[in-house]
């Protein structure tokens, strides 16, 4: 007997079973689950022994091979895999199929902790390789994934060009902070933080953002050049003048911005849990820091170029990938958060060590350095122990429960 296509059994489950039965078998979450349980965890450790290191209470032996292994795991092994999941997990989804091939999946996945493994020691050729056909694989299965959806009517999306043109000139710039790494290791991580997790979540902000903050309205006029200004900024920062980028990126993220205007007065009441918008908005408060400190410390104050680069990472990327992970991934896997307060927690303990972390850094107060990642390290532990255990054995929901619409 013939099986039933996914499109018939997605579409069959929609009356009976499990959307996430269908959709969700397989695939995106090992690589979520290892972006959490050992690249986060693994590299927030690290990070914060160089802290305690620097503070005298821990010896700081081979410094920069410890410096080398944090980059990778927190911007390929965290950042990177966990994005490339959770895009795994939504595209699906909305395209109403499965994600396919799975040996393609699996081989992305085995790529990047390879690469991973190969340049912990410091960027090499064949890490570098592994990691640029990881990339690839990636987005050969977003291809194949979204031809196998079943046809669709086309509607009229205002931003659709928008939206693709950020998400594409990301993954163009996470290929070349790959490449790049073997030139420069701290620019070519600055561009994968800045370009690719920067672009990423600024094209998906534009489609999930405004409903999340319950706000209307995008000054769509504002958003090629920002666009432009931003990619502009990137490859001013590999090819000069000296310090020009930071000026030309905050033009780009400003525009950007002005365009979203997140920090608007909420029109809709909140559909995703209240903490969810102090999420989004601390984070793009955090983005607008991180542009500021960049430019400052081009204006002969070089001691702040650790804290603009934290407030990146630690500030904007990770506040908004908790946030949005801890409301889409147990909505999408049709569960209930194991811990309701939970997420004011974890948001409270992040902000506060990410704060301390910063501002110590660049006054150099060495104790209350360290302090501030401690708090840091206790906020992802707590943020991946609230998302793996609600995976685990959160209460199973309705899907209308769990707020999802099938488009």
């Amino acid at each position: 007997m013939k099986k039933p296509s996914n499109e018939v059994r997605f579409r069959r489950a929609l009356g009976s079973e499990r959307v996430k039965d269908v959709i969700f078998k397989g695939g995106h979450e090992a690589f979520i689950k290892f972006s959490l349980l050992i690249a986060a965890l693994a590299g927030t450790s690290l990070g914060l022994w160089m802290l305690l290191g620097w503070s005298g209470w821990v010896s700081t032996a081979n410094f920069s091979t410890i410096l080398a292994a944090h980059g990778q795991l927190q911007v390929y092994g965290f950042v990177t895999l966990y994005t490339m999941g959770v895009a795994m997990m939504i595209l699906p989804r909305f395209l109403q199929t499965s994600l396919r091939p799975v040996w393609l999946v699996n081989l992305c996945l085995m790529l990047m902790i390879g690469g991973i493994a190969g340049n912990l020691n410091g960027p090499s050729r064949w890490g570098v390789a592994l990691q640029m056909l990881s990339t690839l694989a990636f987005l050969a299965i977003l291809r194949i994934t979204r031809r196998s959806a079943p046809p669709a009517k086309k509607k009229k999306d205002p931003l659709s060009r928008e939206h693709a043109l950020f998400l594409a000139c990301g993954t163009v710039w996470l290929l070349a902070a790959q490449a790049l790494s073997l030139v420069d290791l701290t620019r070519s991580l600055e561009t994968a933080l800045w370009g690719f997790a920067g672009l990423y979540i600024a094209g998906i902000g534009l489609r999930v953002h405004p409903g999340m903050l319950g706000i209307k309205g995008l000054h769509k006029a504002l958003l090629l050049p920002a666009a432009a200004l931003w990619n502009l900024a990137l490859i001013l920062l590999w090819t000069g003048p000296e310090g020009l980028w930071c000026w030309v990126l905050a033009g780009g993220i400003g525009l950007f911005l002005a365009s979203l205007r997140p920090f608007r007065r909420a029109l809709l009441p909140p559909s995703g849990g209240a903490w969810l918008r102090y999420y989004v908005r601390t984070s793009y408060a955090w983005l607008a820091i991180a542009v500021a400190l960049s430019c400052w410390t081009q204006l002969d104050h070089s001691a702040w170029a650790g804290p603009a680069r934290h407030a990146l990472g630690s500030g904007f990327i990770l506040t908004m990938m908790m946030g949005m992970g801890l409301r889409m991934i147990p909505a999408f896997e049709v569960r209930r958060l194991l811990w309701a307060p939970g997420p004011w927690v974890v948001f409270g303990v992040l902000t506060l060590g990410t704060a301390i972390r910063i501002g110590a850094q660049g006054a150099g107060a060495l104790s209350l350095l360290a302090l501030g990642g401690a708090i840091q390290f206790t906020a992802i532990l707590g943020f991946v122990m609230l998302l793996v255990g609600t995976c685990h054995w959160g209460k199973e929901l309705q899907i209308e429960e769990a707020g999802l619409t099938i488009a």
